[in-house]
């Protein structure tokens, strides 16, 4: 799984192609005959399409806009939080740019000011820190 992966498609001084990443990687596939999925941002879908050998090869796209509460409250639990409140301001950190990725450095921030515990004050001061307020304040 690649992460990020509309970052694949960079030019090749060499080739003087665009997406040689993803032409490598696409190689590397076939002959070690594994799986490979590409995550990222919504550029990634006409990226894919503008290069047939990775588009014969893709699944119809998977396209997230957001965030469930059961997505939120599946990975909050998984660091311990399960209290209703912090829930949603979590709820509403997942909303900004970043969405669930927001949710796993504010979980992650929020350890480190709570002293190895995540506690509601520990999250919303990770929040703020993270720079994900929404208007008008928590």
């Amino acid at each position: 799984m690649i992460d990020e992966a509309q970052n694949l498609n960079e030019y090749d001084d060499k080739t003087r192609l665009m997406g040689a990443g993803f032409e490598w990687l696409r190689a590397c596939q076939e002959e070690g005959g594994f799986a490979l999925a590409f995550c990222g941002d919504l550029s990634l879908v006409k990226i894919m399409a503008d290069n047939p050998q990775l588009d014969s090869r893709m699944r119809r796209p998977l396209v997230l806009k957001g965030a469930s509460k059961a997505d939120i409250a599946a990975i909050a639990e998984s660091w311990g939080v399960t209290d209703s409140p912090t829930l949603a301001v979590l709820g509403s950190a997942a909303k900004r740019r970043g969405g669930l990725r927001n949710v796993v450095n504010v979980l992650s921030t929020a350890m480190d000011f709570g002293g190895g515990r995540i506690t509601p004050a520990s999250v919303v001061a990770a929040i703020t820190a993270e720079g994900l307020e929404p208007k008008g304040g928590l």
